[in-house]
């Protein structure tokens, strides 16, 4: 069914989660999912349990019109009731995420945002432990054997990819991973006592391999596949679609969203980098994956972590200088 958008007035699908005009929410459509904030002061709460940092740290000022450089926020304008959701460049410019009376839309997007930097900083946390303690791992292969190895890999990966369909780069990564995972896997049970890797049974720990690379490979390879989006291009219309989960999404150009679909006809599995030729209006650059895109969170909004996930530890340290903030958001 046809609905009329709030903003632009325009014609859009009643399913659709986005105007495909203007980009603004279709309020026709309500999701809700347990505990998710919907409020300022609940994503208040949310932020003081995961026992973040002051703002002044993390740089998100929840319910505050900040107006310094670099900074995240979101505050209801008391002029006109809407709320506005910006963020403050470092030249001190401000870019406006979003403005309106939809307030469990405005915190959401603040919300998503949020609990991504807490994401990129615990990993940039888990990067400087690594570094600070990092062991050296011994193996039998040397430089040359190694660098032989991922080249033949690497056209291993490029025949199976073919021959399945897209199967293969899955599979292919089990390949490289489940050794990479048996050598720390056996030097913890050595360390523990529990497999001796000197044992003159030399057929036996091989056969341990074979068996461990087989069965993850199994078990793993179907799963990764599964949860990887994958680019198809319709060569009748020049639409571009990704398939996730087993189901379908067209993408729309102009606002760098994707709309639930149905299964395409004739449509080729492409790479992304191939999905693009430049043209007056749009070229590669502006592309937006599909788990990247904000039609990701929409459609699975409970497919992310648990909020236990993104609690913060107060051995970690946050460092707000990593994030781009040239950037509009």
């Amino acid at each position: 069914m046809r609905v009329k958008c709030e903003y632009c007035h325009g014609e859009m699908d009643d399913k659709s989660p986005y105007c495909p005009n203007c980009g603004a929410p279709n309020h026709n459509i309500h999701q809700t999912v347990d505990g998710t904030p919907k409020t300022i002061e609940e994503l208040k709460q949310w932020y003081i349990k995961r026992n973040l940092p002051p703002a002044e740290t993390t740089r998100f000022f929840i319910g505050v019109d900040y107006k310094k450089p670099k900074a995240f926020g979101i505050y209801k304008d008391s002029n006109t009731g809407e709320f506005i959701v910006y963020k403050n460049k470092a030249d001190g410019s401000r870019a406006i995420r979003y403005q309106g009376c939809d307030e469990a839309y405005a915190v959401n997007e603040l919300y998503m945002k949020l609990k991504s930097e807490i994401l990129n900083q615990k990993e940039l946390n888990s990067q400087k432990r690594s570094n600070a303690s990092q062991r050296d791992v011994k193996g039998t292969l040397t430089t040359i054997g190694i660098v032989v190895a991922f080249i033949a890999i690497l056209f291993i990966l490029i025949i199976i990819d073919d021959f399945f369909n897209g199967f293969g780069i899955s599979f292919g990564i089990c390949i490289v991973a489940s050794p990479i995972i048996f050598v720390l896997l056996s030097s913890y049970l050595r360390d523990k006592g529990i497999f001796d890797t000197t044992s003159t049974n030399r057929r036996g720990i091989l056969s341990f391999v074979v068996v461990f690379i087989a069965v993850f490979c199994i078990l793993f390879a179907p799963i990764h596949s599964y949860s990887t989006a994958k680019y198809y291009v319709q060569d009748s219309s020049d639409e571009i679609y990704c398939k996730y989960h087993n189901d379908w999404y067209v993408y729309d150009y102009t606002n760098n969203l994707y709309t639930a679909t149905d299964k395409p006809v004739d449509a080729v599995k492409t790479p992304v980098s191939s999905l693009y030729t430049e043209n007056d209006d749009w070229n590669y650059s502006s592309f937006t994956e599909f788990k990247d895109s904000g039609s990701y969170d929409y459609y699975y909004p409970s497919s992310s972590d648990s909020d236990s996930d993104y609690n913060w530890s107060s051995s970690d340290s946050w460092d707000s200088s990593g994030t781009d903030w040239n950037s509009d958001w």
